[in-house]
């Protein structure tokens, strides 16, 4: 008799164990942002559970409206563009690998030296020989040209001299993949990540590494990713704050004017879906997430508003920045990772036409409101290059006869001067 009491009692033990742990892995897998496949197999029970469960946290916010269409409606072609809107620069002797216009006059970059021309004449009104390799553009303003080469420059485009010229360190090397959010300045060398105070020229080394590592820049955090793995930094101090790792591939974005993050993950049992995750900079942890079953790239933030592209729906899908609704849809042919470029307001995607590869269109919309600002095709054209300085855009294509071919495009007047 007191051997059959024990047994009841260890299968009663044994029973309750089991419940137990079934309800703390139920508990778990409930609060995983990703459930792995080991996980969603350990019973048949678990798994309808963790189904149900996922069903509603997942479910789809209801589909906003569509506001504009790519398809239904005729873009104007850039060769049309009314000449007070566009110039065309394609003259071999004047256009160089980097331009600014105004005014009927172009300042070129060509290699290690720039010149300012007359467009109609050729004549040069300036030659400079001071200014480095252009590789990237960031502002136009009062006359004076920020851009990065082998040193990070400014140059005054009415006289061609330098107004600031901040050297990189040789043994460092220059910076590459540079962003900017005053007074922080992140940059890739050779040796890895580093962070500078521009105001006080204070450099911190965040990270080693010399192939490519992501970046992203926020009020007072920087933030790297390599292999997954999600690191913030201070950057005054380059004091590590955090480090999460995700399972899956990761894009990073940060959240402007806040010291938050996205992440955004592919996960590697879901070959269409992404989990979009906003992070504190400071800790890592989740603030809010949002899993998309069908998305194909064009994954992009700017401007608190978060996008990608549902290939089911052919349309570009902007989230709102606390992942709570969507805001629009824009029905377009993305072909996974478009040209994106943000710019005040306004977020540019560049891609090619529905159905005609050789045709790329150029979608500039606001980014709170999805609304239609501009609608340019270029037919038979490759854009290389796509910049925007003073409300100008600059779209680099490959020229017809000459290396380098530019429109620049303004709303309003492309001929406004470029010495203001």
């Amino acid at each position: 008799m007191r051997k059959l009491v024990i047994s009841v009692m260890m299968a009663v033990l044994f029973l309750v164990g089991c419940s137990s742990n079934n309800e703390e892995t139920l508990h778990n897998d409930q609060n995983d942002d990703i459930n792995t496949s080991e996980n969603l197999n350990d019973n048949e029970e678990l798994d309808d559970n963790d189904g149900e469960n996922n069903e509603e946290e997942n479910e789809p916010y209801p589909m906003a409206e569509v506001v504009f269409s790519e398809v239904d409606e005729e873009p104007t072609l850039v060769d049309e563009l009314d000449d007070t809107r566009m110039i065309k620069i394609d003259d071999e002797e004047i256009a160089g690998q980097a331009i600014v216009y105004g005014d009927g006059e172009v300042v070129s970059i060509k290699l290690n030296r720039t010149y300012r021309y007359d467009v109609d004449t050729k004549k040069v009104i300036w030659e400079a020989r001071n200014w480095d390799s252009f590789s990237q553009m960031f502002s136009l303003k009062d006359g004076v040209l920020h851009y990065r080469g082998f040193s990070n420059l400014k140059g005054d485009v009415k006289t061609g001299d330098i107004v600031e010229k901040i050297e990189f360190d040789d043994e460092v090397g220059y910076e590459n993949y540079v962003q900017y959010n005053e007074p922080y300045r992140i940059g890739l060398t050779n040796i890895g990540v580093q962070v500078t105070n521009e105001e006080t020229d204070n450099t911190e080394q965040l990270i080693d590494g010399g192939d490519y590592i992501a970046t992203a820049l926020m009020e007072n955090v920087a933030a790297t990713e390599l292999d997954n793995i999600l690191t913030t930094f201070d950057s005054e101090t380059g004091e590590q704050l955090a480090e999460k790792e995700f399972e899956g591939t990761t894009e990073i974005f940060s959240r402007d004017g806040t010291d938050e993050l996205y992440a955004i993950v592919d996960p590697v049992e879901n070959q269409y879906g992404y989990n979009f995750i906003l992070l504190d900079g400071t800790t890592l942890e989740e603030k809010a997430s949002y899993f998309v079953n069908n998305a194909n790239g064009g994954l992009y933030v700017a401007n608190d508003v978060v996008f990608y592209y549902d290939p089911m729906e052919e349309t570009i899908v902007a989230l709102d920045g606390e992942l709570t609704e969507e805001l629009y849809r824009i029905e377009a042919s993305v072909s996974g990772d478009p040209i994106y470029y943000t710019y005040g307001d306004s977020v540019y995607f560049i891609d090619h036409a529905p159905q005609e590869p050789s045709k790329q269109n150029l979608l500039q919309i606001n980014a709170q409101t999805g609304e239609m600002e501009q609608f340019i095709q270029f037919p038979d054209m490759f854009i290389r290059e796509f910049y925007i300085l003073d409300d100008k855009m600059y779209v680099q294509i490959d020229g017809d006869g000459t290396e380098f071919e530019y429109y620049v495009i303004d709303e309003k007047d492309v001929h406004r001067s470029m010495d203001k």
